[in-house]
C-alpha cells in the first residue's frame, strides 16, 4: 500500500502496472521483462514521451472541477468519420505558440465561436496588435472601430455587404486604395484619409455626417451626360436632372421649361440622385444654345423660388433642387 515500502504488482494482460513507493514512479508500465515505462512520476506529472488517446465519444477528454459536468476543457470525437483537428506548437521563448488545422485533406478550415449572445474577444490584455495575414471577410453586421481607427497598408480594404462603421480615429489607407461594393461607408468621426491607391464606392455611397469632405488636392470630378432637346416647350424629368447637363435648342417662340414632379426627383432615377433626406439638393447645368428665352414652372410639389427668372437665348443657369419634405421640392434658379 502507499508509504508501506512495499510493491503491489498488477497484470492486465501480457502488460504489468506498478504501485511503487515515495521517491519512486507512481505509475508505470512494463510492457516486456526490465522494460519499464514512466507514466505519472511521483509529483503526478504525466512524463510519458507520448500518449495516444483512442475514442469516438462526444467527451473524449473532459477537464474540471466538476469533472464531465460542465467541464473547462472537452475534446468531442463523436464524428465516427473525422480526420480533422488542432495542433498546437511550441517555440523557443519570444518564437510564440502556433495553433492549426490538421486534417487528411489539403486544405482545413477553422471555425472559432462564442456561445449564444457571447462575443469573442482578441488580446484585450495583451498591448500588441492583433494582425490579419490574408485579408478578412465580414458577411454580416459590418465592421465597427471605436476608437484608434483602422489602419490599412497594404492590398487594400474590401467591404463586400454590411458597411463599415468607424466612429472615432478615423480610417486610414496608405496603399492600394478602399473599395465599398455593397453597404456603403458611414464616418461619423475622425474623418477618412486616403493617401495612396484612391478610394473606390461602386454602390450604396459615402455618407459624411461631421467634419465635410475636405480636398486639398485635385479637383473633385463627376461623371454627366448631356440631354439634347430642341422643342419650343420641354419637361425637365428627374432622368434630365440627375444625368446633369440639359441642351436646350429653344425654337418657335418663348418656351416654358416645366419639372417633373417633386416625388419623383425625391426618388432620383436608376438608383442615382435620390435626396434620402430633407435638406439634401442635386444640382442641374441648363443650357439654352436656342434663339428664344425659356421661363422655368414647377412640377406636382416643386416650387420656384425665383418665378420672375428666365433663361434667354445664348444664356445659362445652374438648377438647384432642395428637399423640403418627402412630397416637396424648391428650385433655385442661379445665373441667366
Amino acid at each position: 500500500m502507499p508509504g508501506d515500502g512495499k510493491q503491489i504488482k498488477v497484470f492486465i494482460g501480457n502488460r504489468m502496472v506498478d504501485y511503487i513507493p515515495a521517491n519512486a514512479p507512481a505509475l508505470a508500465v512494463e510492457t516486456a521483462a526490465g522494460t519499464r515505462t514512466v507514466i505519472i512520476d511521483s509529483a503526478g506529472t504525466l512524463v510519458a514521451d507520448a500518449t495516444t488517446i483512442t475514442a469516438a465519444t462526444a467527451a473524449a477528454i473532459a477537464v474540471g472541477p466538476n469533472g464531465a459536468t460542465n467541464p473547462s476543457f472537452q475534446v468531442n470525437t463523436a464524428t465516427a468519420s473525422a480526420a480533422t483537428g488542432v495542433k498546437i506548437t511550441a517555440a523557443a521563448a519570444a518564437g510564440g505558440v502556433a495553433i492549426a488545422a490538421i486534417s487528411s485533406g489539403a486544405d482545413e478550415s477553422v471555425t472559432i465561436d462564442a456561445k449564444g449572445t457571447g462575443t469573442i474577444t482578441l488580446n484585450s490584455v495583451a498591448t500588441g496588435e492583433v494582425i490579419i495575414g490574408n485579408g478578412a471577410t465580414i458577411t454580416t453586421g459590418g465592421l465597427t472601430v471605436t476608437a484608434g481607427g483602422l489602419t490599412v497598408t497594404a492590398d487594400g480594404l474590401t467591404v463586400t455587404a454590411g458597411g463599415a462603421t468607424i466612429t472615432a480615429g478615423g480610417l486610414t489607407v496608405t496603399a492600394d486604395g478602399l473599395t465599398v461594393t455593397a453597404g456603403g461607408a458611414t464616418i461619423t468621426a475622425g474623418g477618412l484619409t486616403v493617401t495612396a491607391g484612391g478610394a473606390t464606392v461602386t454602390a450604396g455611397g459615402v455618407t459624411i455626417t461631421a467634419g465635410g469632405l475636405l480636398v486639398t488636392a485635385g479637383r473633385i470630378r463627376e461623371v454627366m451626360t448631356a440631354t439634347d432637346v430642341d422643342t419650343q416647350n420641354h419637361t425637365l424629368t428627374v432622368a434630365n436632372i440627375v444625368a446633369g447637363i440639359v441642351v436646350h435648342t429653344t425654337t418657335t417662340g418663348g418656351g416654358t421649361v416645366t419639372t417633373d414632379t417633386a416625388v419623383n426627383i425625391v426618388a432620383g432615377a436608376t438608383g442615382v440622385g435620390a435626396l434620402t433626406a430633407n435638406g439634401q439638393t442635386i444640382v442641374c447645368y441648363y443650357v439654352n444654345d436656342g434663339n428664344q428665352t425659356a421661363t422655368f414652372q414647377g412640377g406636382d410639389g416643386v416650387t420656384v423660388a425665383d418665378t420672375a427668372q428666365t433663361v434667354a437665348e445664348n444664356e445659362s443657369a445652374i438648377l438647384v433642387f432642395l428637399r423640403t419634405s418627402a412630397t416637396a421640392v424648391t428650385m433655385y434658379i442661379i445665373g441667366a
